[in-house]
C-alpha cells in the first residue's frame, strides 16, 4: 500500500467489522433467522480467514498459488491432514 495509513485503516475496518457482524448474529439469531444468521457467520469466517467460502482451503497456506491448488486437486489433494 503506498501510504501506512490505508493499512491501519484497513485493520481497524476489518476489526471493527467483526463486532458489528456479532452484533448482527446476535439480533438475527435472537429473531430466529436462522439463514441470515448463517450467512453472517459464513461472512465472518470469510473475513477472519481472509478467504472466500468457496475457495480451496490451501490457499491459505505460503507460497501455494492457484496453479499449485490446480495441480493437487488433479492428483486428489484437497486439503492436509
Amino acid at each position: 500500500m503506498p501510504i501506512t495509513d490505508y493499512f491501519t485503516d484497513t485493520k481497524s475496518v476489518l476489526d471493527q467489522s467483526i463486532r458489528v457482524l456479532q452484533g448482527m448474529i446476535d439480533v438475527s439469531a435472537h429473531k430466529g433467522y436462522l439463514k441470515t444468521t448463517i450467512n453472517l457467520i459464513q461472512l465472518m469466517q470469510m473475513i477472519i480467514q481472509g478467504r472466500w467460502l468457496d475457495q480451496s482451503i490451501l490457499v491459505n497456506i505460503p507460497h501455494f498459488d492457484e496453479d499449485i491448488i490446480r495441480k493437487l486437486a488433479r492428483m486428489g489433494v484437497y486439503y492436509l491432514p
